[in-house]
């Protein structure tokens, strides 16, 4: 993956970028846009192994309302 600003901010995102529904054509999330080239919404993806890494076990219990079995 490549460096994203985003990724390392005081409050990150964890957005990588947005990618067209139907041709999963990438674009930036740094830069604002509408449709794709073809005319289809654009899907925001994230980076969900970073979103689990900043998410302690116990924030995400915490967070869903599981209680922790340890």
């Amino acid at each position: 993956m490549q460096h994203n600003d985003n990724l390392t901010a005081d409050l990150p995102s964890f957005v990588t970028h947005l990618e067209c529904a139907m041709t999963d054509e990438r674009h930036e999330a740094d830069q604002v846009h509408n449709l794709s080239r073809v005319g289809k919404p654009l899907l925001v993806r994230y980076d969900l192994e970073g979103v689990r890494k900043a998410l302690s076990k116990g924030a995400r219990h915490k967070t869903y309302g599981h209680a922790d079995k340890r």
